[in-house]
């Protein structure tokens, strides 16, 4: 009985394996690997020893090839004036600094609100931190006590004072004097 039983098992064994080229080869990353990489941190950036921004991002990931850090998962920036008082704050899914020129790209839900109360609404906004200006090349939405104004191009100072809108529609609570009309 046993000749028969080593045979079968054997055939069974032997048919049960399968050729190793078969195999598909692991499955390989070709993202960049940071060079650094931390959680919770704040990336301070500052002119002439004045601050005039705090970044907070949940994640970054700093590339020193690109000199770019890479903020991920939820970013928070408190913009300050010449005078190092705060004036508004950006929040927004992720984001870019790039280390040469100190600018910031956020990206996804991007919100900025003025601590007089303006808000604005993108998807994509960028900071000029040589130039002081906040810029969109995408549709905004701009919220102020009177308005709600739509454009797809915005600029601006951080504290969302001095700003331009083109190509803009919306509404307003504004009333106007007769002696305006003509």
């Amino acid at each position: 009985m046993m000749k028969i039983l080593y045979p079968i098992i054997f055939l069974i064994l032997l048919l049960g394996c399968s050729d190793v080229n078969e195999t598909r080869p692991a499955e390989v990353d070709s993202s960049p690997i940071p060079d650094q990489e931390s959680f919770n941190s704040t990336i301070t950036i500052s002119r002439e020893g004045t601050r005039v921004a705090e970044i907070w991002a949940r994640h970054i990931l700093m590339y020193r090839a690109k000199a770019e850090f890479m903020l991920q998962d939820s970013i928070h920036v408190d913009f300050y004036d010449k005078k190092g008082t705060h004036n508004s704050v950006l929040t927004a899914d992720q984001g870019i600094v790039y280390d040469q020129t100190k600018d910031l790209k956020a990206l996804g839900n991007v919100v900025v609100v003025s601590d007089s109360g303006v808000t604005l609404l993108t998807e994509k906004l960028e900071w000029s931190n040589r130039r002081q200006r906040l810029f969109s090349d995408t549709l905004v939405t701009f919220i102020t006590a009177e308005d709600s104004v739509f454009g797809d191009y915005f600029e601006s100072d951080p504290g969302l004072k001095e700003y331009i809108i083109k190509n803009t529609s919306g509404v307003s609570t504004r009333k106007i004097k007769s002696k305006e009309i003509k």
